[in-house]
């Protein structure tokens, strides 16, 4: 499945994410003003998958597995993740304030689903936000970072518990060596956490740089072909 992360640089901050697919279609949507976003086709609808905007803001929907306590339903104060996303999207969800709006919002699943949110605002502060346990708030300083993939981070961070994925502890170790942040260590990154055998492979990695508000991504894990989106021109 998928995983994603962002580090804090000397000169803003990098997020990277690959996107494990089992098939299903998927598309880059740019005509949103300011946004490259990709969206994957559940069969019923398009939905948007991960995204950054050009002022650094970032989202993304990763499948994660359920404790039962965030399935969708329908209460005041309640809101579930495709809402959030489009809100945010839109921008009547302002992520630099997203502390205070999850103090006041539930969010809960769409019917059918399970999944995890990675919100980033801004100045790389960051949520994971996870229907039926919470959310976690992280304001990451010089040199600190933030992975997720497909397993509840907050449920293995109350535990004291050492987390299971190899993606993940691949991922946390690299991102913990000494070395600068750059593009192309983010790239290395994903690269070492990439899938390419069995249900679900990497499709696409993207690398976010916001010192230049640039998306770089390739496909099908042709990491020698980069493409590059500029979001500020």
């Amino acid at each position: 499945m998928c995983t994603s992360f962002i580090k804090m640089a000397d000169n803003g901050y990098f997020i990277g994410m690959n996107f494990d697919n089992n098939g299903l279609k998927y598309s880059f949507d740019t005509k949103k003003k300011d946004w490259f976003i990709v969206s994957v086709d559940t069969g019923k609808t398009k939905s948007p998958s991960f995204g950054v905007h050009k002022s650094g803001i970032f989202f993304n929907n990763l499948s994660v597995e359920s404790n039962g306590k965030g399935e969708y339903r329908r209460a005041k104060g309640v809101v579930h993740t495709t809402k959030l996303i489009s809100g945010i999207i839109d921008g009547n969800v302002q992520v630099d304030a997203l502390e205070d709006f999850l103090k006041q919002t539930e969010i809960v699943n769409v019917p059918g689903w399970s999944t995890h949110n990675m919100i980033c605002g801004t100045m790389g502060n960051t949520w994971i936000i996870e229907p039926g346990r919470g959310y976690l708030y992280n304001p990451l300083k010089q040199g600190e970072f933030q992975i997720m993939t497909n397993v509840s981070v907050k449920d293995i961070k109350e535990a004291g518990a050492e987390m299971h994925c190899s993606r993940y502890m691949i991922g946390s170790e690299l991102l913990s060596e000494n070395k600068p942040m750059t593009v192309s260590r983010a790239f290395e990154i994903l690269n070492a956490v990439k899938q390419c055998s069995g249900q679900w492979n990497t499709d696409i990695s993207m690398v976010y740089d916001s010192a230049g508000a640039v998306v770089y991504y390739c496909e099908k894990q042709n990491f020698a072909d980069i493409y590059e989106y500029h979001l500020k021109e």
